[in-house]
């Protein structure tokens, strides 16, 4: 398995991620030395000083990014989840924004609703605060933003995949989407059937959408996603068709 070859001033961080991927041992070593305690250390203080629960889940979540990141899941027949780094960026900034989503989708969760129902009955009786404000997550560290830059992330490896497989659908649906040229237009410039291009810009999406949630999946297996909340990932990030992840 191989990530895009775009470093963006990271060199050694890539090198030890096809090092990863060759199945090197020293270059796992290397990665989990060196991001799992100051990754923890990040994702802890995303928590509630308070919420001693959420704080404990922070080291269970990185522990289970690191494994997958390096081993893969093999219950799940997955290889290692590096293979979904892009190259873009640091390698640190894509662990926080994985971590943070998966704490985040686990906040969201029932496990976690229940554990905060039956602590907050617990400890009713010393504390005056209404019972639906202590079962509140603090609005400092529950947002959405974590989420919708994992679904940029998400989008720009479906965009990979259809650009490997179906590349001239995704010119297609790029000068369609973006320029407006109607399919027997482009149809007509790459002597095809209109058809045919119609139906290569269908497979495009479909490599967009597929690629897009296979990444979500592997990345936060908590996230319950419809295609509908990707296309919302447009709106904060229209240069998302140009291949670009950056905000306009």
């Amino acid at each position: 398995m191989k990530v895009a070859a775009t470093t963006e001033g990271h060199p050694e961080e890539f090198q030890m991620v096809q090092g990863i991927l060759r199945g090197e041992s020293a270059a796992a070593e290397r990665f989990t030395k060196r991001f799992r305690d100051p990754l923890i250390s990040w994702l802890s203080s995303k928590c509630d000083a308070k919420d001693g629960r959420s704080r404990e889940k922070a080291i269970d979540l990185v522990d289970q990014l690191i494994a997958e990141c390096v081993a893969g899941d093999s219950e799940k027949g997955k290889g290692p989840l590096l293979s979904k780094f892009g190259g873009k960026g640091s390698l640190e900034g894509w662990l926080r924004r994985s971590s943070r989503c998966r704490l985040i989708s686990w906040w969201r969760s029932l496990e976690y609703r229940s554990e905060q129902t039956e602590s907050s009955l617990i400890t009713s009786d010393d504390d005056d605060s209404p019972l639906d404000t202590r079962l509140a997550v603090s609005t400092d560290v529950y947002t959405e933003e974590a989420i919708a830059e994992v679904l940029r992330d998400a989008l720009l490896f479906g965009f990979r995949q259809a650009e490997k497989e179906e590349p001239l659908g995704l010119v297609f649906l790029r000068l369609s989407s973006l320029h407006g040229i109607q399919k027997q237009r482009l149809a007509q410039a790459w002597n095809r059937d209109p058809a045919q291009a119609g139906r290569r810009i269908t497979k495009a999406l479909e490599l967009i959408r597929d690629g897009a949630q296979e990444y979500v999946r592997s990345v936060d297996p908590y996230l319950d996603l419809e295609w509908s909340d990707y296309l919302k990932v447009f709106e904060a990030y229209p240069r998302l068709l140009h291949g670009d992840g950056e905000s306009a």
